[in-house]
């Protein structure tokens, strides 16, 4: 690892292709501007306040007093599903990531790598397209945002270090910190499926860092819902409580 990479401590890990990076912020953007000129509605920063569910239908009522009725809702919203579903279907971490400055050396050794430990709390790390150096992990469980801020000085004061640890000759100085929320399931694995207690509406929950990666599966699972058909797979991604 120290030959190919410059990475210290580390004595054995698996080298593989089969892997990639992207920015997800830019991604959903790119999707909803798409469906957009396909005459997708888009209504941002619009909070639903209430939602009634039929046999034959939803109807939500948003903020501003508006109603929206439809025969089907999806939800598609992280680990705020939490906040409908009040079953424990997920176990929620607080993780934390900083990214240094741009680095004017040269980095050939580390560009376009992804490099993942298997420790508890594991780290992952990266570069930029602009030269930078992004790490991040530490996680813990779940409290609440209040709590998950606080812990942001620690957090990166533990990721720089464990840095410099691995990477002693890497001139890193931090540039940004920032904190999230994930989920973790008991097999691993997104939900992509009904509630009973929720009719007419289904959950598409990328959980266990599952977001991107089941992209087409939850795409292809959904829409096989809709037309009241089966999936072959859809016996992996329902809850199970």
């Amino acid at each position: 690892m120290y030959k190919k990479f410059h990475i210290k401590h580390s004595y054995s890990g698996i080298f593989s292709e089969q892997g990639g990076s992207i920015g997800a912020f830019q991604l959903a953007h790119d999707i909803l501007a798409y469906n957009h000129e396909k005459g997708l509605k888009i209504f941002d920063k619009t909070d639903i306040k209430i939602v009634t569910y039929k046999q034959n239908g939803v109807s939500v009522l948003t903020e501003h007093g508006t109603t929206i009725t439809g025969k089907k809702i999806i939800y598609c919203n992280g680990f705020e599903s939490t906040e409908i579903i009040k079953n424990k279907f997920v176990k929620l971490l607080f993780t934390y990531a900083i990214v240094g400055e741009r680095f004017e050396d040269e980095q050939s050794h580390l560009n376009g790598t992804l490099f993942w430990n298997t420790a508890e709390p594991y780290m992952y790390m990266r570069t930029t397209d602009d030269n930078r150096l992004l790490i991040g992990g530490e996680d813990e469980d779940f409290v609440n945002a209040e709590k998950r801020d606080s812990l942001l000085n620690d957090k990166s004061v533990k990721l720089t270090k464990y840095l410099k640890k691995i990477l002693p000759d890497y001139n890193f100085r931090m540039d940004f910190v920032w904190a999230g929320t994930v989920g973790e399931t008991k097999y691993g694995l997104p939900y992509i499926c009904k509630h009973p207690n929720f009719k007419s509406a289904y959950f598409v929950l990328g959980f266990g860092g599952n977001g991107i990666t089941f992209s087409v599966t939850r795409m292809e699972l959904v829409s096989k819902m809709l037309k009241n058909k089966k999936h072959p797979l859809a016996e992996y991604f329902k809850f199970r409580m």
